[in-house]
């Protein structure tokens, strides 16, 4: 049985093709919100495949000196505590969804000393840290992922 919103999103795709793609998405992110994903990862060849089902997060990091370079890999849950990252893709309002969550800022030395920071996306759609360059990443999470 469809639920009220359900039938409102069903009807809103119908008329509307640009906000389909926008809804899709977020429908895509909400669904993903909890359980298992496939992450994309580096093989020893060189290229890249799509994981089992087993992350809760999956990361993609361009290098510091070129956005045109990149790493891939699922997250290791025991690296760091990942609990406010994770409540923040789950607890989001009824039409909106966090795809990315992308910079972290790390404090090394003493507080006089500058922060350093470094780009580091985590995500949580299946698929989600595709391994192209930085902008293209951007954009190609804008859509619904198809893996």
């Amino acid at each position: 049985m469809f639920s009220f919103s359900r039938v409102v999103l069903v009807s809103t795709v119908l008329l509307s093709p640009v906000a389909a793609l926008a809804l899709n998405t977020v429908e895509q992110a909400k669904q993903h919100a909890t359980g298992l994903l496939r992450c994309w990862e580096q093989t020893e060849d060189g290229s890249y495949s799509l994981s089992k089902p087993i992350f809760e997060l999956c990361s993609y990091m361009p290098a510091h000196n070129s956005f045109d370079s990149f790493h891939v890999n699922g997250v290791d849950m025991t690296s760091d505590n990942y609990e406010p990252m994770l409540k923040m893709f789950e607890e989001q309002h009824p039409r909106h969804a966090l795809v990315n969550l992308c910079q972290e800022a790390y404090q090394f030395h003493k507080a006089t000393v500058p922060s350093q920071s470094s780009t580091r996306c985590l995500c949580k759609r299946s698929g989600c840290n595709l391994p192209v360059p930085f902008v293209k990443f951007l954009e190609g999470n804008k859509n619904v992922l198809k893996h």
